[in-house]
């Protein structure tokens, strides 16, 4: 299904990938789960079997369909999610090269956020689980933030990382940052509304004003780039956020 693209990365082998997630291919094209997976012609999807405890059942990938992982990073999960317990994994998040400046600035003070650097395993963009986590939800929820919504199925204990690399590209531009980071705003508070049992598994640190000190003396015009794009998010003409969206 993969071939190698860049050094040490996958895609598929037209050059891009073709996989979104479940959730997403129900509300774009008004498909049900018997569509997905059981008329014909079968549609595809991306799971692997437990290497060492086929009684486990399998477990399953999901990847945005612009991410690109290192090869390594299948064997990883594998190993790490080979419990019978419920097991959430996810690889180390590296942020793609930016073609826009401001872009570039404001992610490189996003990475060094609290929520990065404390909070342990993210997800965004890649995680799997194995069969025992799948248990956790039933389908999956016609919500902005899916992938939220399935990390906060596990505590932070449960959340399990792995070193191989996946390349996340951030949206380019000023207008797509604030489109795509007040849809990520409108998903968490969809999630804190309608499932407010699951936000104590969030296990997200503050930020305090010394790491606002901190990120802008070691950073200061990336500094200033976060704080307007998200002064832009909350002030701005945001209309009604409804849906998922994406700026790439």
């Amino acid at each position: 299904m993969y071939l190698p693209l860049l050094p040490g990365f996958f895609r598929d082998n037209d050059g891009e990938h073709r996989l979104i997630t479940k959730s997403q291919a129900k509300e774009d094209y008004l498909l049900r789960d018997v569509d997905l997976e059981k008329r014909e012609p079968p549609l595809r999807y991306f799971t692997r079997r437990n290497p060492h405890n086929p009684m486990w059942g399998e477990m399953r990938l999901y990847l945005d369909a612009d991410i690109t992982m290192e090869p390594a990073m299948l064997a990883q999960l594998c190993a790490v999610l080979d419990r019978p317990e419920p097991a959430y994994a996810s690889g180390r998040l590296v942020v793609a090269p930016a073609k826009s400046w401001v872009t570039r600035k404001f992610m490189t003070l996003w990475q060094r956020l609290p929520f990065m650097t404390r909070s342990g395993v993210t997800g965004a963009g890649l995680f799997a689980v194995n069969a025992a986590g799948r248990l956790r939800w039933g389908e999956f929820p016609r919500i902005i933030a899916d992938d939220s919504y399935v990390r906060l199925q596990f505590s932070p204990e449960e959340r399990h990382g792995v070193p191989a690399r996946y390349l996340w590209p951030a949206v380019e531009g000023f207008s797509a940052l604030v489109r795509v980071r007040r849809r990520q705003d409108a998903g968490g508070r969809e999630i804190a509304e309608t499932y407010p049992e699951l936000v104590q598994n969030e296990g997200k640190p503050p930020v305090h004003p010394t790491d606002h000190l901190r990120l802008f003396l070691g950073t200061p015009v990336s500094y200033l780039v976060y704080v307007t794009v998200m002064l832009a998010v909350k002030f701005g003409d945001s209309g009604k956020q409804t849906g998922w969206s994406r700026g790439r």
